[in-house]
């Protein structure tokens, strides 16, 4: 039979598994949120100043991490259903894919 120490070790037991679970959805949340952010400026610094693919090609600039992050960013607006940042995106990738 339960005694009180019992009920009251397994309500903080639950309770303690309650606020990880808390935490680890607040986290997420803020991660979602601080990520968001990033794309967002990334893609407004791609859409006020463009990228340079032909000056890359003449400096030999290896594009592959800039591949990767203009492919997570467009994946993200999929995501977000944005699809005319992904247009923009995609040419982009397309160019330096080819260069």
């Amino acid at each position: 039979m339960f005694n009180n120490e019992d009920l009251e070790n397994e309500f903080t037991e639950e309770h303690d598994e309650l606020e990880q679970i808390m935490k680890s959805n607040e986290i997420k949340g803020v991660y979602h949120d601080v990520v968001d952010q990033l794309v967002r400026a990334n893609f407004k610094n791609i859409e006020v100043n463009g990228i340079d693919i032909e000056r890359m090609k003449l400096i030999n600039l290896n594009n592959t991490q800039l591949i990767d992050t203009l492919e997570f960013m467009l994946s993200w607006f999929v995501e977000t259903e944005e699809y005319e940042k992904c247009t923009i995106l995609q040419k982009y990738l397309t160019d330096l894919k080819e260069a």
